[in-house]
């Protein structure tokens, strides 16, 4: 600005010099190497590696893995698909064939992991196997990768992507034989305990299981606590749980309900008792809940006897139901003696009528373990 009559007026010379000086700020802070970039981008190669000096978008040359999301996990498709992970869980989902099994991921042998355990090595060899005769989409993918399709989990290798279980209702049990165990379950909402009780229940050959509706149904997280076992054994659905041991009654199955005590107070009969007993030799259902509510008065009325294993304090008064389930399947076991296995042991469960022999699931189980 200078001075004229009156005010300042603007000097030309300054205002260009700080038009010039805007125009060319952003090169004084820029680095050497900008100064250097041509103005039209380079292409890169569509394989191989990126031209010398050039540093291309990922998408432009390197192929990318899906994300979980993109994959169905944790989005909407996690409503419909379950996320197996786990050798023996997706070895016996596809043996089993109850789901429809879309995609399989192992672990790439490009991730320069240790080998996994020779004990697995024909399982992982099957898994393969099986995924190729069932033409499902077999992909290899990094240990992250796998951990996100997870949930972080131990996935041993391998997750499977497969349609949730769909769990027939059962209104009435098929006829009782002589040694034959059910397991009833009522208000066991954790995963971990259902899937723990499936592997006590298959591994001493019991031929199914009923669990009331609102009760946990076979997760990925209940598969693996099973070991896998929980995709062999035939597991069903139903209403009223008091209802259906009702008529289990009518027709010969000797219900046993665990609990410390009865509706009305009274004390529960102990474990010990009952083996010396021998009771329920032509057919037994075992009834199981919640470790804190326990059985409901109406469950409890619709039992035979009720149970309870000996032990505790005023401060631990109970166990948790997967080890409590463990105790007395493994009780009624002994006192019933072998259960009896039909040659068949492959039969596909279709019905209460035509349940999936226990040899199978048992089998499984054993080596799991």
């Amino acid at each position: 600005l200078k001075p004229r009559s009156g005010g300042l007026e603007p000097r030309p010379g300054l205002a260009k010099m700080a038009f010039v000086a805007m125009m060319f700020a952003p090169l004084a802070f820029a680095p050497s190497s900008a100064l250097l970039r041509p103005a039209v981008p380079v292409p890169a190669p569509v394989s191989g590696r990126p031209l010398a000096g050039h540093r291309p978008s990922r998408a432009r040359w390197e192929v990318r893995t899906p994300t979980a999301r993109q994959a169905g996990y944790g989005g909407r498709q996690q409503n419909k698909f379950d996320f197996l992970f786990g050798v023996y869980p997706v070895l016996y989902a596809l043996r089993a064939r109850k789901r429809k099994c879309v995609q399989l991921w192992k672990l790439s042998e490009s991730s320069g992991e240790k080998p996994f355990s020779p004990k697995d090595t024909k399982a992982r060899d099957e898994i393969e196997r099986m995924g190729r005769e069932m033409d499902i989409k077999v992909a290899g993918a990094s240990r992250k990768y796998l951990d996100e399709l997870s949930g972080d989990r131990p996935h041993q290798g391998f997750v499977l992507k497969a349609q949730r279980m769909h769990q027939e209702d059962l209104e009435v049990l098929p006829a009782p034989k002589p040694g034959e165990i059910w397991i009833a379950l009522e208000g066991v909402t954790d995963p971990i305990n259902l899937g723990s009780a499936l592997r006590t229940a298959a591994f001493f050959g019991a031929s199914g299981v009923v669990a009331e509706h609102g009760s946990a149904k076979l997760s990925a997280v209940a598969s693996k606590t099973s070991a896998g076992a929980g995709e062999l054994l035939p597991m069903f659905g139903c209403e009223s749980l008091p209802g259906v041991l009702t008529q289990a009654k009518a027709a010969g199955w000797h219900v046993v309900g665990a609990a410390l005590a009865g509706p009305a107070g009274e004390a529960a009969s102990s474990l010990d008792e009952f083996v010396a007993r021998r009771e329920g030799a032509g057919g037994l259902v075992l009834v199981l809940g919640s470790e804190g509510a326990g059985l409901r008065p109406e469950v409890c009325s619709a039992c035979n006897s009720l149970l309870c294993i000996p032990g505790g304090d005023a401060d631990i008064d109970s166990l948790n139901v997967g080890v409590a389930a463990g105790i007395m399947i493994h009780a009624m076991r002994t006192a019933l003696g072998p259960a009896q296995r039909p040659a068949n042991a492959q039969a596909q469960a279709q019905g209460p009528a035509a349940v999936r022999p226990p040899a199978t699931a048992r089998a499984a189980a054993t080596e799991a373990a």
